[in-house]
């Protein structure tokens, strides 16, 4: 049997803690994970099985790899979508939600940056009949031309209306100045949707949905021989294909520092500060993990916060931290405020993460943060379906086998130098984008600053850019 063992630390007494290096265990609480039945079709399918009784319920997924880092202009959104909503096999797509609500069962699919997945899920007496469905929809999605239209529709309608909303133009605009000339730093626009056809939805699926290198899962109250049996009948015939995925594309991107500013009649701008950050698994993994809620990912308590919304009061939204990626990640902050305080924000941002590069955090701080960790960890297993797809996902985006079983004591080994370390190896004010989205007020309290010598923001140039869909950014 699979097990992971982790242990909840609970200091004792009610009153004031010992933050010493050591900590004082009152009780020790194993958890001991479900066993995970695991094995491979010969065409290449992945299996992990997970029964539980609990509720007469059965679920399951089947996981491909590819996403959007590796197919542009919205494709593999489409695909993704137009999977479940294109109708299958016999069904039209009007039938097959005629059928699924008639059982009360649900099938989804989409696909993310990474990897797609389709899911179903069923009481347990009907699985016969909507896993067969389930199979259909994996293998023989029909695209139907009407469904796709009215997809195509909706999501240029949402593009259209970006500009309406500042917190979406200062995402895409942000993410285009971070990755700038790059495939990662191209928002899909409304002609990109307009031309997807049913063609190149049918290419993308038959380059993408094939069994090699696909993990299914299978949970719920559901015997393990039928399980299998339904597996085996429904694609164990499915022909494995050579695969010619491609890897998800070096990322290099130029190099943008300086202040970017976009003009809208607003009440409040919308900040966003950073430079690009480490990919997945650095080195720096788990101290990452530390310094963030301490800086700025965990509400009212962090440093960013406290300092920006509750001691300045220049601002109603102020968050960020180090956010690892597959590609290059984002070192960030977002700030949200009123105008006339929009250079004061600014400033202020900037000098609480030169707090933390200059100066250690506390060993309560870090205490603090490591107990909050260990406390919540238990709600990541909480449940089959949870067990299963962090195990799948485990797999899909190269964590090592015994990430989870390891997690918790290489949080613990986290110190105080270490958190500094990040602060100094993640940030650099030199380098730094800074988008506002604000109104002419803004901008004009903007260019003063950068004229004063005695301001953070002494020397920068200021961009003015326009929008409509994305941010029209000159080469």
């Amino acid at each position: 049997m699979k097990k992971l063992l982790f242990i909840i630390l609970l200091l004792s007494g009610c009153g004031s803690l010992d933050y010493s290096n050591s900590i004082e265990v009152k009780e020790q609480v194993s958890i001991t994970i479900p066993k995970i039945t695991s094995r491979e079709l010969s065409n290449g399918i992945s299996l992990k099985f997970l029964q539980d009784k609990e509720l007469p319920i059965v679920s399951g997924s089947i996981f491909f790899p590819g996403g959007t880092l590796m197919e542009d202009k919205g494709l593999m959104s489409a695909m993704g979508s137009m999977i479940r909503e294109g109708g299958a096999g016999n069904y039209s797509a009007d039938k097959l939600d005629s059928v699924l609500e008639k059982y009360s069962a649900s099938i989804s699919s989409g696909f993310g940056k990474e990897y797609g997945s389709i899911s179903f899920s069923c009481l347990s007496s009907d699985i016969d009949k909507i896993f067969k469905i389930f199979s259909q929809v994996v293998l023989n999605p029909k695209f139907e031309e009407k469904r796709l239209e009215v997809w195509k529709g909706r999501v240029v309608d949402g593009i259209k209306r970006r500009k309406d909303n500042p917190n979406t133009i200062s995402s895409i605009a942000f993410n285009q100045l971070i990755y700038s000339g790059t495939l990662a730093a191209d928002p899909v626009l409304s002609n990109d949707i307009r031309n997807i056809s049913r063609v190149s939805i049918l290419k993308a699926h038959r380059k993408y949905i094939r069994p090699n290198k696909a993990y299914m899962l299978l949970t719920g109250d559901i015997e393990e021989w039928k399980a299998n049996k339904l597996i085996d009948k429904y694609f164990s015939n499915w022909s494995s294909k050579q695969s010619d995925i491609n890897k998800i594309p070096e990322i290099k991107p130029k190099a943008r520092k300086g202040i970017y500013f976009i003009e809208e009649d607003i009440k409040q701008s919308t900040v966003r500060i950073g430079q690009l950050g480490p990919k997945r698994l650095d080195e720096n993994h788990y101290n990452i993990k530390i310094f963030n809620p301490i800086f700025g990912f965990g509400g009212f308590g962090t440093r960013l916060t406290k300092r920006i919304r509750e001691d300045k009061g220049w601002a109603y939204t102020a968050y960020g931290g180090v956010a690892p990626d597959v590609i290059p990640g984002k070192s960030f902050m977002y700030v949200q405020t009123d105008n006339k305080n929009v250079a004061n924000a600014i400033e202020e941002s900037y000098r609480v993460i030169l707090d933390m590069q200059s100066q250690e955090v506390s060993q309560k701080e870090i205490k603090d943060k490591v107990k909050a960790i260990e406390n919540s960890f238990v709600f990541n297993f909480d449940s089959s379906e949870k067990v299963l797809s962090r195990e799948i996902s485990k797999e899909l985006q190269g964590y090592p086998e015994s990430y989870y079983e390891e997690y918790l004591d290489n949080i613990r080994r986290v110190k105080v130098g270490d958190v500094k370390n990040v602060a100094n190896t993640y940030w650099d004010t030199s380098k730094f984008i800074v988008l506002v989205v604000g109104n002419i007020k803004a901008y004009n309290l903007l260019k003063q600053r950068v004229s004063d010598e005695a301001s953070l923001l002494y020397g920068l140039s200021i961009n003015k850019l326009k929008f409509d869909e994305k941010a029209l950014i000159k080469n």
